[in-house]
């Protein structure tokens, strides 16, 4: 699913189309809030990370992203108390193999 999406050449998340790139209101979301600061480089990263894979856990997003456990958890917060990024409900984490909550934005 990543290979749906890609930064143009100013840093900007896009989606990739047949003809052209296709900006969604997420992803016009994501780059006002990248292109004002309001959001750090891991908190980005985290965000790239649910936008392109959704319904992912905490666990599965630490290993994509690379970033420990503990930093994926703070950064997913904060991107839930500004209401960009929402839980799913839970399923059994393929990492872990534990229930855990699946996020999306």
């Amino acid at each position: 699913m990543k290979d749906k999406y890609t930064f143009d050449g100013q840093d900007r998340l896009v989606r990739k189309a047949n003809k052209g790139e296709i900006r969604d209101t997420s992803l016009l979301a994501y780059n006002e809030l990248k292109e004002s600061g309001k959001l750090g480089n891991q908190e980005a990263v985290v965000y790239n990370c649910i936008l392109t894979n959704p319904n992912i856990t905490d666990k599965e997003i630490s290993i994509k992203t690379k970033i420990n456990i503990n930093a994926v958890t703070g950064r997913r917060n904060g991107l839930v108390k500004k209401n960009l990024v929402k839980d799913n409900g839970k399923r059994r984490c393929s990492i872990t193999g534990k229930l855990a909550y699946q996020w999306r934005v």
